[in-house]
């Protein structure tokens, strides 16, 4: 009897980790991810600590699947999310949100040591290229980082601010973090 009630705890831990987890690169899911990031910034609210979100894409992803095929895609996304994790803290949150789509939630960081994590995997990945069976393949991200405010009901609005600075770092060239209130044109982004 305890043999099959251990059996099930065992069943349902990994139903419940392949819920939360995406398959292929390993990271927090989409909708676990928005989960956490709510409780994140609750709990930054209770303690007055500050707290990040960034938005990440991998710079013409598109061009990769057309090119070298859907395996080097997957191995692409593979090898972005093992570099990111290990450029993070141990307390930051990390999650893929669909295709080429990460973000993550930088608790208790300031402005400076967010801008830093974020500099940190981008370096890291366009220094180091995925090796896959149609050979090497350059990969470079650009990141949009924002920072929550008393405003924000849920962390979907941060994300939201973080897209934008997002877009912005591909307007301006792609590869490089841009920070949400970043002057661009005379607009606050």
């Amino acid at each position: 009897m305890l043999d099959e009630i251990d059996a099930r705890q065992e069943l349902e831990e990994k139903l419940r980790e392949q819920i939360n987890i995406d398959s292929l690169t390993g990271v927090y899911g989409r909708s676990y991810f928005l989960r956490l990031g709510d409780l994140e910034l609750k709990r930054s609210r209770r303690e007055g600590s500050s707290l990040f979100a960034v938005m990440i894409d991998i710079d013409l992803f598109k061009n990769i699947n057309d090119t070298y095929g859907h395996p080097a895609g997957d191995a692409a996304l593979k090898h972005f999310a093992a570099i990111s994790k290990e450029c993070l803290r141990e307390i930051d949150v990390f999650g893929r949100l669909g295709g080429e789509e990460f973000a993550l939630i930088l608790a208790g960081a300031d402005a400076q040591e967010a801008f830093e994590i974020c500099e940190r995997i981008r370096v890291s990945l366009e220094q180091a290229a995925v090796v896959t069976e149609a050979g090497l393949i350059e990969l470079t991200a650009s990141f949009g980082c924002a920072e929550s405010n008393s405003k924000d009901k849920n962390i979907d609005s941060v994300l939201n601010r973080a897209d934008k600075a997002l877009y912005e770092a591909k307007s301006r060239g792609r590869n490089r973090v841009v920070m949400a209130g970043e002057i661009s044109g005379g607009l606050l982004v």
